[in-house]
């Protein structure tokens, strides 16, 4: 509170309503602080945000309405703060993610997000925003080239969008910490390297999270630490197409279908899967190397945990166990 009351106490440019679209964009481009007032703001042309400049919200309260164009899009930005602001659209069409092809695929996907990142971004905060209902993604990162100082995005949450949050090819050494996807059709799509997930919560999609290398040319290859993939109806977790791996470490997947095709390099530690485990790999695809350590399966009649492999595949199991205390010889080799 403190924060705002300094910035209050030496600016104008605190915004209690604006309705053009145009007066909202000057503000933006004209001051370096925009403090965004209670209320709904509708745009009918995209935010543009010039670098060193933070927009902030009131977290629940400052709503920015695009029904018809991406809420903020951004080219290459360079410290650029983004906070408190829920990003609306106009709702997404449900159920076109049914099966592994039509996730992998993105079939039916749309072109209106939330928040779109394009270029070689530096210093990018976004922190403590939602992204609602977005036929495309909540937020998304495509074609950029991220450096070592790339984004931060904390404390945000995605719901029924067709991708809560999108973090695509090229958009590297970027961070994601305490985000959630809800309601959607994937939660979270990975296709980028360098990529560091902690604290997700990808609970009660169509598809959890993607993994994927799938038509990418530097394919995914990071981490996912602390995570929940819980409830989701087609898929937990997908891994596609990966060939330089990709690691899970103390994440928990419960009542969901894990699957790893065509990849190499899937490593999990130090959690939970409850349900079944599938690792395939097609004919003509190199040997995967995959690696399920120190987790604990469930036991019983009800999701009980199993490992099944198709294709030639090189997996070691090590430390595996039931929740009851069996030992399986199925879990470990």
């Amino acid at each position: 509170m403190i924060f705002f009351q300094i910035l209050a106490a030496s600016s104008n440019n605190i915004i209690p309503s604006v309705t053009p679209t145009d007066d909202l964009q000057t503000f933006v481009t004209n001051n370096r602080v925009v403090l965004l007032g209670e209320g709904t703001y509708t745009i009918n042309s995209s935010l543009t945000i010039p670098n060193g400049t933070s927009l902030v919200g009131i977290p629940g309260k400052t709503i920015i309405s695009c029904p018809t164009v991406t809420g903020v899009s951004l080219n290459m930005p360079n410290d650029v703060f983004i906070s408190g602001i829920t990003f609306k659209g106009a709702g997404y069409v449900a159920g076109t993610v049914t099966n592994y092809t039509t996730a992998r695929d993105k079939t039916g996907i749309g072109s209106i997000s939330g928040i779109k990142i394009t270029g070689q971004p530096r210093r990018l905060r976004i922190d403590n925003c939602r992204f609602m209902d977005f036929k495309r993604a909540g937020y998304e990162i495509v074609n950029a080239m991220n450096d070592e100082e790339g984004i931060k995005v904390t404390n945000c949450f995605a719901s029924n969008c067709y991708i809560g949050f999108w973090i695509g090819e090229r958009a590297e050494y970027s961070q994601y910490t305490n985000i959630s996807a809800n309601s959607c059709e994937i939660g979270v799509y990975v296709e980028a390297g360098n990529t560091i997930l902690n604290g997700i919560h990808a609970d009660r999609n169509k598809v959890g999270v993607v993994i994927s290398g799938y038509n990418v040319g530097n394919d995914s290859h990071g981490t996912i630490g602390s995570s929940t993939m819980n409830h989701n109806t087609i898929y937990s977790l997908m891994v596609i197409d990966i060939t330089v791996g990709f690691t899970f470490t103390g994440c928990h997947i419960w009542d969901g279908k894990v699957l790893v095709n065509n990849s190499t390099g899937f490593l999990y530690t130090g959690g939970a899967l409850i349900g079944s485990v599938e690792i395939a790999q097609g004919a003509g695809t190199t040997n995967g190397a995959h690696g399920i350590h120190s987790t604990m399966f469930r036991s019983g009649s009800y999701n009980s945990g199993t490992i099944t492999q198709t294709g030639t595949v090189n997996i070691s199991l090590k430390n595996n166990f039931y929740m009851g205390g069996e030992v399986s010889t199925a879990l470990n080799n």
